[in-house]
């Protein structure tokens, strides 16, 4: 029996305790780490000649080999194999926001107006192509138009671009007896008057769809240089295929569209105004009421546009669309921002003109 040992501080150099010595000999293999396997041998590529190990610098000792700690990288630089040159670093992908949700704009919305459900795009649906589209085409595999014209107004920007103004302006006024776009007030035509009340309204672009008289109005009106000026061929089907054309040729960069009619001339800017305000706090579509009651303008965001397109035939514009889905129209009281009346009639025009309005205000 092995007497016990006493404390080692105590024993003189060479003395065992009465242990025997160790033998001499290589230490023992030391086993990798639980749940890490020792790494094979690599082998030498083809065309490629073992690496000699390298001596330590000066009188400096090679470094046992150090283990990373977890999630940090190893931080000493390797150089490029002969020929190629370092790979840059490439930058880390910025994170997508989660399935099913669209960011959020900034701020509350407007006292009473809860945030509407994210409404995914219909399938195809891309920026559309300045061109007239043919009555009954979708919007769907368009190419992308030009980037949003610049110097119409100062852009109005929201989720997913800026606001657009798409003034109708295609119908022959068969009951007035002359297209309407070419009637005179307060000294300048209603084609005039409906461009100018989206632009001061905030509007950053504006597209035209002319029918009727087309040639006739692009020579005598005077419209903003960087419109979108679109000829309808399908006029005479109704109003439907001129919203088509209209929307098809939307600017990629628009996030939202308002659209106003040639016939209102007593609608006001502050009433367009109201309605990208409603955009920018989360609604998916907008239209203004006056006495309670849904009329013009309307605005719609891109990613309802080739559902509204589909819908809008004959003479319905946008309306069967905002009729099947009321939870998402954010109805905005425009009572104290201009009168919804049209002019259908040359009795209608003489009462209009008789009350002599004012230029269109804010």
């Amino acid at each position: 029996m092995t007497p016990p040992d006493p404390d080692p501080g105590t024993r003189p150099p060479g003395d065992t305790g009465g242990r025997p010595p160790s033998p001499a000999g290589p230490p023992p293999a030391v086993s990798a780490p639980g749940g890490f396997a020792s790494s094979p041998a690599v082998s030498v590529p083809e065309g490629f000649a073992a690496s000699r190990a390298v001596s330590a610098p000066g009188d400096l000792a090679s470094s046992p080999a150090v283990s990373v700690p977890e999630g940090f990288a190893a931080s000493r630089a390797v150089s490029a194999p002969g020929g190629l040159a370092p790979s840059p670093a490439s930058p880390s992908p910025a994170a997508s926001a989660p399935e099913g949700f669209a960011p959020s704009p900034a701020g509350p919305p407007p006292g009473g107006l809860a945030p509407s459900p994210a409404v995914s795009a219909p399938g195809g649906l891309g920026p559309s192509a300045a061109r007239p589209v043919p009555a009954g085409a979708s919007l769907a595999g368009l190419s992308p138009a030009s980037p949003v014209p610049v110097g119409v107004a100062a852009g109005a920007s929201g989720p997913g671009g800026v606001l657009v103004g798409l003034v109708l302006a295609a119908g022959s006024g068969s009951r007035l007896g002359r297209p309407k776009a070419l009637v005179r007030l307060d000294g300048e035509l209603l084609v005039e008057r409906a461009c100018r009340t989206l632009a001061d309204g905030g509007c950053a672009a504006l597209v035209v769809v002319l029918g009727a008289a087309a040639d006739e109005v692009c020579e005598r009106a005077v419209l903003p240089a960087a419109a979108i000026v679109i000829r309808n061929p399908d006029w005479p089907t109704g109003m439907g295929s001129s919203l088509r054309a209209g929307l098809a040729a939307l600017p990629a960069g628009a996030g939202a569209v308002v659209i106003g009619l040639v016939d209102q001339p007593l609608v006001r800017p502050e009433a367009i105004r109201r309605l990208a305000a409603a955009w920018r706090a989360g609604a998916v579509a907008a239209v203004a009421t006056y006495g309670g009651e849904p009329r013009n303008p309307v605005l719609l965001t891109r990613p309802i546009l080739a559902e509204v397109a589909a819908s809008a035939t004959g003479d319905r514009g946008a309306r069967a669309w905002l009729r099947r889905h009321p939870a998402l129209v954010h109805k905005v009281a425009c009572d104290d921002a201009g009168d919804p009346a049209d002019i259908d009639t040359p009795a209608e025009l003489s009462a209009l003109t008789e009350a002599r309005p004012s230029p269109v205000g804010p």
